[in-house]
């Protein structure tokens, strides 16, 4: 009864939230009124959906555990690895009341999700339409009720597609900091994307030359990491690692020659279509499979659609999506690590897209 107490005042505090917004006009009422359903599916993760101990989200509890340490200052006894302890202690500043049931966090993490939909609708002013399709992606509506790192790494890369396109440092440098920390392959790969997006579309020289020299001088000490991280054995060491996760432990090694281009462009196809409507093992899975189509004729309406708006600027921002979701398709092997990791990939990515066609084009996104 105690748990179902708490988790009805969390929820509570984020139909409050939502009241706000809506009177500031970040929300319209529609939105307030979705926010509020799909917000309200934390209830059934946890002991109903799900268990605490299970192979799904069984990370979630050492979330929950020290995120609830951090927030009375007990970082020393934060779970042990990098990338909770960094999640756990930015968690730990988010409003929200209770943290002592297994479904808290995912409370907290809806918080995080309805301010980042104001901020998409209400200061970017990103179509309705594409908001409406935010809020009901079905990957969202699980990830953000779950606990886990998943919707801070969604944020994260949201916030930086949003300040490189702008010009802005805070956005562009603080982003990519915590992601270094909580999931370094992705800052990576945003790292190319500032670079090469500066390179491109940056109008002024000043930044262009600030941007580069910014990211030489902090890249200095972590050199050596950077080369290692961003070379095909680590790519291989990855690949082998996620093998034997899934049971795999006798799994051969990439090979490095012409036919990983083949690879590559096969597992981006994978990254779209896992798991597959032909091959799920359970309901989750095929919802999941189902999702996958619906995602993917979005992602080639958008591309079709901005393809005769910009081909320049289209085939840069898809190229880069394509690099990402063919590395992460080579490399994963599991659907379900594959869709969670799709989910902040994904709508960051079709977010910027939008949103900087929506900034540099002046046209409607709609029309």
């Amino acid at each position: 009864m105690n748990t179902l107490v708490s988790d009805l005042v969390n929820y509570i505090s984020l139909l409050i939230l939502l009241y706000y917004l809506f009177k500031k006009n970040y929300l319209n009422a529609v939105q307030v009124i979705l926010l509020a359903i799909t917000s309200a599916t934390p209830f059934f993760m946890f002991n109903f959906l799900f268990q605490i101990d299970s192979t799904y989200f069984g990370d979630a509890e050492f979330y929950r555990w020290s995120v609830q340490k951090a927030r009375f200052l007990n970082y020393d006894e934060l779970y042990h690895t990098k990338d909770i302890r960094w999640t756990a202690i930015i968690y730990s500043f988010v409003p929200i009341i209770f943290l002592d049931t297994p479904n808290s966090l995912g409370f907290l993490c809806k918080f995080i999700f309805i301010i980042l939909m104001a901020f998409c609708n209400g200061i970017l002013k990103i179509d309705k339409i594409y908001i409406y399709l935010f809020i009901l992606y079905p990957s969202a509506i699980l990830y953000t009720a779950i606990g886990t790192k998943d919707t801070l790494v969604f944020l994260m890369m949201t916030l930086f597609f949003i300040g490189t396109v702008r010009n802005n440092y805070v956005l562009i440098f603080i982003p990519l900091f915590i992601l270094y920390n909580i999931k370094l392959h992705n800052a990576l790969f945003l790292i190319i994307v500032l670079f090469s997006y500066t390179l491109f579309f940056s109008k002024n020289y000043k930044f262009f030359f600030i941007n580069i020299s910014s990211i030489l001088l902090i890249s200095i000490p972590f050199l050596p990491k950077i080369i290692d991280l961003a070379s095909f054995k680590q790519l291989n060491n990855i690949y082998l690692y996620f093998k034997y996760v899934d049971g795999v432990s006798n799994s051969k090694s990439l090979i490095y020659n012409y036919e990983i281009i083949y690879d590559f462009l096969i597992s981006s196809i994978f990254f779209y279509l896992s798991p597959s409507i032909f091959d799920f093992q359970n309901f989750f899975q095929l919802i999941q499979s189902l999702e996958n189509i619906i995602i993917l004729f979005l992602v080639l309406f958008l591309f079709l659609v901005f393809l005769s708006k910009n081909i320049f600027r289209t085939l840069f921002w898809f190229s880069h999506l394509l690099f990402i979701s063919g590395v992460y398709g080579l490399v994963v092997s599991n659907p379900g690590t594959l869709v969670r990791y799709k989910f902040s990939i994904l709508l960051s990515y079709i977010i910027v897209i939008i949103y900087d066609f929506q900034l540099n084009n002046k046209t409607e996104l709609n029309k």
